[in-house]
């Protein structure tokens, strides 16, 4: 009873006979984090040292999925990809599921090297989601992993195959559509659209006969369950003018994308009239994402530094992260989606229903995809272009002037600051019908002033008409109090 009394009111008293003193066992329980510290960065701390570089492990494609899996074509290059672990950002970008890497190309009795990035386009969890989803999608519940996941997704695309006789793209890409959204997965981010479903059905279409397959078809839906990035970027390719990465290709489940640059979040450090060039060149990408010739709306729906880079060049500016992405396409008569901002009726045609928010409430869009999908230009990137890219922590006066902000276009010259105050404030806060469409390509304008003409490139196909122009059109103004 006296040794139970003791140990219940000295504590020390226990761990002394058992593990010593107690410091020893705050010790061993340090060394013991030490160790798994050094094991989780052990390449990124062999790389400081040595320069060591690795190659991409079989247990990192995983093709034994196939086809439950992003690809195959770039099988034969990953071989020559080593990667690059990066001790700055290597454990936020682990949990996403990307790495840096090396691709070596023999070119007569050299090697080129290129950076690349390497994406699972997801987490371990999420991977074995997709894995559940394809089982109950086929089985109606869970089964076993490995090869059975690529027969299953197999004999699953077969059956959406089947059902149409013809064998055109567009069917059989809607159908695995909609059973991937039978299965409630967040990441199938394409409205209903004919035109749409060519366009990724043309992407997953590896040999270009103009037909898919049923294992090309098995491709697509495991890009789509898991992360449908990879889908977006094949679809609208670079060099259709769109602002996204190169797809250099897939192996298995990890897919090989170009590097595009830093973060433009590790730019605000930059001298004003960089951060200038920088705000135009994020401001045309989101132009383009959003007005172009093709007419589809890309609806950013995680819209932060972190998910645009800037090229070593100091113009070019890619969206490097598309997972959550929303593709709509335009409908309508050309007079009606061209840059008149109101309907024949009055009404707002490229406005979302939510978006004439009360003075204090910049928050009310709509995020629902019904709504995005209505076949309208919508503002939603515009506004948290403004709020999120260029402003991004604020502070306003008591007249509701923003004094005070911390994003890319923070500590203006004093000459010009309250003249990009209220344009930012107009693009935020919108008070007028069109106000905020206005308020953006006036911001282009203004920016553009501020530059040498030499560092102003606009994307072609991002070239609002010449109804913006000041000398064919007056600008209208609004009662912004």
């Amino acid at each position: 009873m006296f040794r139970m009394r003791r140990f219940w009111t000295s504590p020390s008293w226990y761990l002394r006979r058992h593990c010593g003193k107690p410091r020893r066992a705050v010790r061993a329980v340090f060394l013991a984090v030490a160790l798994l510290i050094v094991l989780i960065f052990w390449d990124n701390i062999t790389f400081s040292l040595f320069g060591r570089l690795r190659t991409v492990s079989e247990s990192e494609t995983q093709t034994w999925t196939c086809p439950a899996c992003y690809g195959t074509d770039f099988c034969s290059r990953a071989k020559n990809v080593r990667l690059e672990p990066r001790l700055g950002s290597y454990l936020t970008l682990a949990l996403k599921g990307v790495s840096f890497g090396h691709l070596f190309t023999k070119t007569g009795d050299d090697f080129d090297e290129e950076l690349v990035v390497v994406k699972s386009l997801g987490s371990s969890k999420e991977l074995r989601d997709a894995d559940q989803a394809i089982c109950r999608l086929r089985h109606g519940d869970g089964c076993a992993g490995g090869k059975s996941i690529g027969e299953s997704t197999l004999l699953l695309a077969q059956t959406l195959k089947a059902l149409d006789k013809a064998q055109k793209i567009e069917p059989f890409v809607q159908r695995i559509t909609a059973a991937v959204r039978t299965d409630r997965r967040p990441n199938v981010g394409f409205c209903q659209s004919d035109r749409l479903w060519f366009n990724l059905g043309a992407a997953a279409d590896s040999n270009k006969d103009g037909r898919l397959s049923a294992e090309e078809g098995a491709q697509l839906m495991t890009q789509l369950l898991v992360n449908g990035e990879v889908t977006l970027f094949r679809a609208f390719p670079s060099f259709g003018g769109f602002p996204f990465p190169k797809v250099l290709g897939a192996c298995g489940r990890l897919v090989f994308e170009e590097y595009c640059g830093e973060p433009i979040n590790t730019l605000l450090d930059k001298p004003w009239l960089q951060r200038v060039r920088l705000a135009l060149s994020v401001i045309l990408a989101v132009l383009t994402l959003t007005e172009n010739d093709q007419k589809f709306v890309f609806h950013l729906l995680d819209l932060n530094m972190e998910n645009f880079a800037m090229a070593e060049n100091g113009i070019t500016v890619k969206l490097i992260d598309g997972e959550h992405v929303l593709v709509s396409e335009v409908f309508g008569e050309e007079e009606d989606v061209g840059h008149s901002f109101l309907a024949k009726d009055g009404k707002p045609s490229r406005e979302s229903p939510d978006s004439t928010c009360p003075d204090d409430t910049p928050q009310c869009q709509s995020f629902d995809s019904e709504v995005m999908c209505d076949g309208h230009y919508h503002d939603h990137n515009y506004l948290y272009t403004c709020k999120n890219l260029l402003l991004g922590s604020f502070r306003r006066d008591s007249d509701g002037e923003i004094v005070n902000w911390d994003g890319i276009l923070h500590s203006p010259p004093q000459g010009i600051r309250a003249e990009l105050s209220s344009l930012l404030r107009r693009c935020v806060f919108l008070t007028q019908p069109g106000m905020r469409f206005d308020a953006f390509h006036s911001l282009i304008r203004f920016l553009e002033e501020q530059q040498p003409a030499e560092f102003v490139e606009m994307p072609q196909n991002a070239r609002f008409s010449s109804d913006h122009d000041d000398d064919k059109k007056e600008e209208r103004s609004y009662d912004d109090n």
